[in-house]
This record gives C-alpha cells, sequence and structure tokens, in this order.
C-alpha cells in the first residue's frame, strides 16, 4: 500500500484550462458528462427527500425468456422487480425465471426445486450454478433452460456471454460453456449440437472458449472469452496452448502457465468409476516456474487451469496433473486428495468479479481506471469500492495512480454505501469531510478527490448520480468549492483517454 507520495505541479495552462473548463461545465450544465447506457433503471427523487432513509434497491425492468406451452422455442416477458442490496441483477433475473411465468402461454424453463447456488459476473462472463432439481431435466428441458438463462442475462450490458454448469451431464451439452445470445430456434440449435456431438466435432471450428487468469495481485481468478479455432480435435491441448499465451490485456490479467513449461504429451480424458471424466496433463515442470505468484497463493495457476478445462469442456468435472510423470497432489496448499483430481469445487474461493477504482494520476490533472478484483459473489460492491479508495493504488496496478483518499480517512469513515434506483447515497463521517478540506487545497484536486467517487460510483450497474451527505445530512461541498448539495453525474472529461 502506497500511502504517501509527494505531488508535483508542472502542469501546462492547457491542461489546466480543460480540467477547470470540464469541471465548470458539471457543476453547472447538470448531466454533461458522458454516461454510457446502462440496463434500465426506474425512480427519481425530490429535492425534498430524506436521503438518509432511503432504501437501498433498485427498480429494474426485465427481459424474461420463458418457454412457449405452445412448442419448442422461447417467448418473452417484461417484467419490472426490485433488487435489493447483497444480491446482483444477474441474480435477481435467474430468480425471476425461476419463479416462472405470468403468463398463460410460456412454461417454465427452471423447475421448482432449482438451486440457484451462486452467480458469478465478470469481464462480460456470467456464470451461474445450479443444482437441485436442474439436474433431472431432460435433454430437451434442459437445453431450454440454458438457452433461456442466456438470452435473459445477455439482455444486460454488461454480459455477453453465459455459462451455466450443473445438470445431467449430456454429452450432446458438453460443449464450452460460454453461450451467447441467439436468434435461432431451440430446434436448430439442438440439432445442430446434436449432429456436432454425433461427428465427434471438429478440427479448425470456431468456439468461444472461457479462459482463466490471474488478477493483476495474483489472488483471484478473472475470466476472458476468447475466440479460437481449434487446430486440434483435443480441446483441452487447445486449451493448454491458449492460456500458455497468456491474457489479451496483460494490464487487468496475469499469466498462469510459463512458456519454459511444455506438456509432456496430449492431455488425455478418462473416465472414472463414478461416472465423471477427467482431463490429465503432464508437464515438464511446476506450470508457474518463473511467474509472479503470491506467498499462499500457489495454488492459483492450477485453478485457473481447472477452471479453464471445466469451463471448455463441461462433461469434465477434474483435472489431475502431473510433472514429469509424477502426479502431483499438493497444489500449492490445497491438497487434491490421493487421486489427485482438482475439481471446480475445490477452488471456489478464488472465483473473482471486478470493479474499476479511478484514482489521479502524478499530476492531478486526469483520472486513471484501475481494475480490481473482488471475491465473488460481492454482497456491497459500492462500500468495496470505497474501500479500495482509500487503501489506495496496490502494487502491481497501475503505476501511475496515485492515493486519492486523505491518508488520515479510514473505512470506518464511510458510514454507508447505498444504491436507490439510479442514485448512489454516499455517507460520510464528519471527520471523512474536515479530511478531504484539509488536503484539498486547490480546486484541480478537490476535482481528482470528488470525481474519483463519482466515477468509481457511477461504473456499477445501474447508477448514474452520486449523493453525499456527512452522517445523514446534505452538505454544502467537501472539499470548499465543488457544490455537492444536488447528485453529480459522472464526469468523463477528469479521465484519461486510452490510446487506440
Amino acid at each position: 500500500m502506497r500511502t504517501c507520495r509527494c505531488k508535483t505541479y508542472s502542469n501546462s495552462c492547457s491542461k489546466r484550462f480543460c480540467l477547470l473548463l470540464a469541471i465548470l461545465l458539471c457543476v453547472l450544465v447538470p448531466g454533461t458528462g458522458c454516461e454510457p447506457k446502462r440496463p434500465e433503471v426506474s425512480g427519481s427523487v425530490s429535492q425534498a427527500t430524506d436521503y438518509s432513509k432511503l432504501s437501498d434497491t433498485q427498480t429494474l425492468h426485465l427481459q424474461l425468456y420463458f418457454l412457449s406451452s405452445k412448442g419448442y422455442y422461447l417467448t418473452t416477458e417484461m417484467r419490472t422487480v426490485r433488487v435489493e442490496q447483497g444480491m446482483s441483477w444477474a441474480e435477481k433475473a435467474v430468480r425471476e425465471l425461476l419463479r416462472g411465468p405470468k403468463k398463460g402461454d410460456a412454461k417454465h424453463c427452471l423447475p421448482p426445486g432449482t438451486k440457484i447456488e451462486k452467480v458469478v459476473v465478470a469481464n462480460r462472463l456470467a456464470n451461474v450454478y445450479l443444482g437441485g432439481a436442474f439436474d433431472a431435466l431432460s435433454l430437451e428441458d434442459e437445453f431450454a433452460a440454458r438457452a433461456a438463462i442466456t438470452n435473459t442475462l445477455c439482455a444486460f450490458q454488461d454480459i455477453d456471454y453465459v455459462g451455466v454448469y450443473g445438470g445431467s451431464g449430456y454429452p450432446e451439452l458438453a460443449v464450452p460453456a460460454a453461450m451467447s445470445r441467439s436468434t435461432d430456434t431451440l430446434g436448430e440449435r439442438l440439432s445442430s449440437l446434436q449432429a456436432k456431438h454425433k461427428d465427434g466435432g471438429g478440427v479448425n471450428e470456431w468456439l468461444d472458449l472461457p479462459l482463466y487468469f490471474m488478477d493483476t495481485r495474483g489472488m483471484l481468478l478473472l475470466p476472458e472469452v476468447r475466440r479460437c479455432r481449434t487446430a486440434s480435435s483435443n480441446l483441452a491441448d487447445v486449451v493448454v496452448q491458449e492460456l500458455m499465451k497468456g491474457p489479451s490485456d496483460p494490464a487487468r490479467q496475469q499469466p498462469v502457465l510459463s512458456e519454459t513449461v511444455k506438456l509432456l504429451s496430449r492431455p488425455v480424458e478418462t473416465v472414472n468409476a463414478d461416472g465423471t471424466r477427467t482431463v490429465t496433463l503432464d508437464f515438464s515442470g511446476v506450470p508457474y516456474r518463473d511467474l509472479y505468484t503470491v506467498k499462499g497463493y500457489e495454488a492459483l495457476p492450477y485453478a485457473a487451469i481447472v477452471y479453464s478445462i471445466t469451463s471448455c469442456m463441461p462433461g469434465v468435472d477434474s483435472v489431475v496433473f502431473r510433472i514429469n510423470g509424477k502426479p502431483v497432489t499438493n497444489l500449492g496448499k490445497t491438497d487434491a486428495g490421493q487421486a489427485g483430481r482438482a475439481a471446480r469445487s475445490l477452488f471456489g474461493d478464488y472465483e473473482g468479479t471486478s470493479v474499476t477504482l479511478y484514482f489521479p494520476n502524478e499530476e492531478m490533472d486526469a483520472l486513471l481506471p484501475v481494475e480490481r478484483a473482488l471475491r465473488a459473489p460481492e454482497a456491497n460492491p459500492g462500500m468495496e469500492c470505497m474501500r479500495g479508495l482509500i487503501i489506495g493504488p496496490l502494487e502491481p496496478e497501475d503505476d501511475r495512480a496515485w492515493p486519492v483518499i486523505p491518508s488520515s480517512v479510514t473505512e470506518s469513515d464511510v458510514l454507508s454505501v447505498r444504491l436507490h434506483d439510479d442514485l448512489a447515497i454516499v455517507d460520510v463521517t464528519s471527520r471523512f469531510a474536515k479530511a478531504c478540506r484539509d488536503a484539498a487545497p486547490s480546486l484541480e484536486e478537490e476535482s481528482v478527490l470528488v470525481y474519483s467517487i463519482v466515477n468509481t460510483m457511477t461504473d456499477l450497474p445501474g447508477v448514474k448520480r452520486v449523493r453525499f451527505l456527512v452522517e445523514g445530512k446534505t452538505v454544502d461541498t467537501l472539499g470548499g468549492a465543488i457544490s455537492t448539495r444536488g447528485a453529480l453525474m459522472r464526469n468523463a472529461g477528469v479521465i484519461e483517454k486510452r490510446p487506440e
């Protein structure tokens, strides 16, 4: 943690002028900041509202997909629901699917008795873990349920792919779990899968492969869905070769397989006595040799391989690791048992989601977006974002990023972060406000301090505005210059533009 760095003020006049112009536009003309489109929310509050008493809920308009009662195809139903703290939009949508349709021309896709274990969204991929009655569906009904979940969740702006885990293990459905939204009929899609399974798949086929890499700190797993042409009928081999290439964005994720380590033989898939399937990988050395790993998290690279294999090959339950032909049962501090079969469930605590935090650069004239992984699922992402801003930039995140919250502020100075429809309500202590006044002598410094919070909060789903409270009461300003009497909107003008 970096708690103190000397600031330099070698800003050019043009930089200062552009920054001041952006600040004035946001203060004088509400809503001038560039706002990305968000899943639709509704609701507004008046100036006379007691913000300290607003509920921590958001209104969400869903387009749900159900199985038609008139044939084997999906039909839609619009529904308005309230999402309470502790539940993601994606999980709420799946739970609404479980409740079933309200229209007479549709029927359940998820049968009563389906258990929703968790829903994790990260890097445009939603993983839905199901059990219970979902494990006893027929092939046709299970595929319809998977398609309904996928089409429903892919309506969200931050989700392009959906992986559904659970089910009866039909070999026809043992394809890469990253499904995307489709307008094809259920019958056409299922027939295509059945024909592909009958033919044994094929070489030179394009697939969306969910691959897992370490976050920048080497403490959690984050996915990357990669469009790949399979150069081999051995899909496990394709997955390992893609992992060896490393993540597409090294600024956000770290490799999990060293380029100096090779497979000694092609991966072998076997059927266990209990009917589950295992892939065996034999490496020439420790998979992450010469790579950055955090002490105590040495199992993370193994977990990334297991997650990648079981995501791309849903029919596979576990991975056995060998190094130079010898079995490996201790994966870091994780014991894979005598058989060495490392299942996905063995590493459930490593699955992460991510948020974007905004920190200033050294010159204090721009905000830098920094991706930070959180353990999933996260019950209060708004509070976690404030904790992240207070902690400051961490190694090895963007080295240009500087702390923005005064060092005297602690996590206890953030009383609450509540999301009410499109409004984030950040309630802080009077000590927090005083520290901001004392530490922000210039308009530029106050701007990056205030908008680091505002821009971070408006990156959360559905949030467009931020209201600051000090111990439950509205205040004129945090630092002395920028008005906080009204709700502040996103200020895109102070965010550093990434090179194309």
